[in-house]
């Protein structure tokens, strides 16, 4: 199910920067959630954030993936930083 999601995620940002054989990408997503959860007495309804792959001659991936009212930065700060 994970590999689904990932290979159909909206590539809406993308960032690539190279020096001397070093990049990375940030992929933003949107993902609706089917479930009805509720968050400090808010309903999720979409699962948002950045999947990172930083490339040096071995790729690693990984994903930033702030939640609304628990964590201190929101997505768009986050991104920001992460450039």
């Amino acid at each position: 199910m994970r590999l689904k999601i990932f290979m159909n995620f909206d590539r809406t940002f993308v960032l690539r920067a190279s020096m001397a054989e070093k990049s990375f990408n940030l992929y933003r997503y949107s993902i609706p959630v089917d479930s009805q959860l509720i968050l400090r007495d808010r309903f999720l309804k979409r699962r948002e954030g950045l999947i990172v792959r930083v490339s040096c001659s071995r790729d690693g991936w990984g994903e930033i993936a702030p939640l609304p009212g628990f964590s201190e930065e929101t997505l768009d700060q986050a991104q920001k930083q992460a450039i």
